[in-house]
């Protein structure tokens, strides 16, 4: 039998705070957005291109706690974890989203190390 995998790893910035909620299990979830950037010369012109990708992370249960007292906006993360694909139907129109379910996470530097540092120099 043939394995498969399915892993997420990403490195970036958290956008707008994290929102937590509780299920109706009594587990608790955290929401966040995690931004990354692509960066790439243009073929035609050289002129150096950036993108950034925003990502839905869904993190739950004990380790959504934990993240709900330190993640903040702007913190810069490692999220490792699952890619989830949904759909749902608004206005008669379909709609798909991928989510990422985080089964670890770290925080790399927060917003407040940054804005020390920034003092400092």
């Amino acid at each position: 039998m043939s394995q498969t995998v399915n892993k997420q790893i990403l490195v970036g910035h958290i956008g707008a705070a994290p929102t937590a909620a509780d299920l109706p299990s009594g587990s608790r979830v955290l929401n966040l957005s995690v931004a990354t950037n692509r960066t790439w010369k243009d073929k035609e012109s050289g002129d150096k291109e950036q993108r950034t990708d925003w990502h839905n992370v869904s993190i739950f249960g004990k380790s959504a706690e934990n993240a709900e007292q330190i993640l903040k906006s702007g913190d810069y993360v490692y999220i490792e974890g699952e890619t989830i694909p949904s759909s749902y139907e608004k206005d008669g129109q379909k709609h798909y989203r991928t989510d990422i379910h985080c089964s670890d996470w770290k925080i790399l530097s927060s917003r407040s190390d940054s804005e020390e540092d920034n003092g400092n120099q």
